[in-house]
């Protein structure tokens, strides 16, 4: 018997701010910079928001300015914090979420604000909606699409090449995992 929705987020379909997408904008560099991002799909924005980025050797402030549903502007600040590189050679940088004080290298806009996943209560993973015979029939097609790759070299010197066979592996092992689709094949 079907559910009601729980009006849960799907993380998959919020807007989302990275510290990738800052280092790429050229935001993570020491001083102060100001901007705006745009969200975009097919052509049309979607969304915006000014930002202002103050960066020192180990440390930064990141402000946020934008009007949510077209009625409420917002205007609030976050941390960010460096963390040395495994090798020595660099630094990592992380968003610091208000709420838990945890470290983050992805914000999501829900509720108004940019903030951490854990920090929405209710937020889900589209994967984690799915019901279980989408997930199964999501895994067959995945395996077929990486089976017929425009690239994908079958055979080298009359041997099937190892790519090939782990993928024609993971088909196999997607189509036992489905019932229905072993009826339909065997027919």
């Amino acid at each position: 018997m079907g559910r009601y929705s729980t009006g849960a987020y799907i993380l998959d379909e919020l807007k989302t701010l990275s510290i990738s997408d800052l280092k790429r904008l050229g935001y993570l560099k020491p001083g102060c910079r100001g901007g705006k991002i745009r969200w975009t799909l097919q052509g049309e924005t979607t969304g915006t928001v000014n930002i202002a980025v103050a960066l020192w050797p180990t440390y930064g402030r990141i402000e946020f300015s934008y009007t949510w549903n077209h009625e409420q502007y917002y205007r609030y600040g976050l941390l960010i914090t460096s963390v040395p590189t495994n090798p020595g050679i660099g630094q990592r940088w992380y968003f610091i979420y208000i709420q838990t004080g945890k470290r983050c290298s992805k914000l999501y806009l829900a509720n108004g604000y940019f903030q951490h996943r854990e920090g929405i209560p209710g937020a889900m993973y589209r994967s984690q909606v799915q019901s279980h015979y989408s997930r199964s029939v999501d895994k067959v097609w995945d395996a077929h699409d990486r089976l017929y790759r425009p690239y994908m070299k079958w055979h080298y010197r009359g041997k099937p090449t190892p790519r090939y066979l782990r993928a024609l592996a993971s088909r196999h092992a997607a189509m036992l995992t489905m019932p229905e689709i072993r009826q339909l094949l065997s027919k």
